[in-house]
């Protein structure tokens, strides 16, 4: 039973769609008792922001879930093709999916809204979903500590030209043991030379890179839970960047719509948060904005991409 209830709180984590780095310069977690730093973004060390990228990224990406992830009452996700929208600046980040019109600010909170509903939910103490990200640390999680059990996410000698850039490759696994569940992360990356803010990595699973990606992978695979109709923990995402524009990015671009109906709440308020996304769901596919129908089953991460990558 607390395999079932860490694995389905692993993946509300992933479902919620917030895409966080750590901060902290490392944990201070004792066996058996979460200490609050655990969880908590750094103060007291702010980021070097000097020469970072500011502006606007435009890029596609090629989806897949798992069909546990896909039908749980608060999953937003949609398989297939996205077309996505990223204003950075520092730590603040405003990730806009045109496909599915949903935002996902941080601005100090965090915040999602959509624009077919005109609501939103918003959190100031988000630090708790830092689980679903693959963190190159051990983390403080539901009263124990997640242990690093494997990190070969490196740089390689391999390059290729994208967008003009030579970018060269970050490849590797991430995996932490939650609750002796292990979740791997396998991610590859392009990366151009172009020096990445704080805030970059958030719409990127919280995938550890430090310039800015031109085109990557990340393969979740969370285990199989074979009890309460769980089943399969994974996701699958490639991007592919189409432009990268520096220009001014201005604070009231992380403004939240004042004419929308924002819930405040927290992780306390997972009713509240429940609900909210369940609305957000039922209107997509109102409006007809849903996952294709998977001509077949398989196990593991489900994904089919018509492009050949050299990796």
């Amino acid at each position: 039973m607390r395999k079932v209830i860490l694995a389905i709180t692993a993946a509300l984590f992933v479902c919620i769609n917030i895409n966080a780095q750590l901060l902290a310069s490392g944990s201070k977690a004792k066996r058996g008792k979460v200490v609050a730093t655990d969880l908590k973004v750094s103060e007291e060390k702010t980021p070097d922001e000097t020469g970072c990228f500011e502006g606007e990224i435009t890029y596609e990406t090629f989806e897949n879930y798992s069909e546990w992830i896909n039908k749980m009452a608060n999953s937003v996700f949609v398989d297939g093709v996205h077309k996505m929208r990223l204003i950075v600046k520092g730590s603040k980040m405003h990730l806009i999916d045109e496909t599915t019109q949903c935002h996902t600010v941080i601005n100090g909170a965090y915040t999602h809204y959509c624009d077919i509903t005109r609501t939103g939910f918003s959190m100031e103490k988000w630090d708790f979903i830092m689980a679903a990200a693959p963190r190159t640390l051990d983390y403080g999680h539901m009263g124990q500590v997640a242990k690093l059990t494997e990190n070969t996410f490196k740089e390689t000698d391999q390059t290729q030209t994208l967008l003009d850039k030579e970018c060269k490759l970050w490849q590797g696994d991430i995996v932490h043991d939650m609750g002796g569940m292990a979740q791997r992360y396998s991610c590859h990356a392009y990366c151009s030379d172009i020096k990445a803010p704080s805030g970059y990595p958030l719409h990127l699973f919280g995938m550890p890179l430090n310039t800015i990606a031109t085109k990557w992978i990340m393969k979740y695979d969370g285990g199989n839970v074979g009890m309460m109709g769980v089943g399969e923990l994974s996701f699958y995402q490639e991007g592919d960047v189409v432009s990268i524009t520096p220009r001014s990015v201005s604070d009231e671009e992380f403004a939240l719509p004042a004419n929308y109906k924002i819930t405040k709440g927290s992780i306390k308020s997972v009713f509240k948060m429940m609900n909210y996304y369940k609305g957000v769901k039922a209107a997509l596919e109102k409006a007809g904005i849903k996952g294709a129908d998977k001509s077949a089953k398989s196990t593991g991460v489900h994904f089919k991409t018509q492009e050949e990558w050299d990796f």
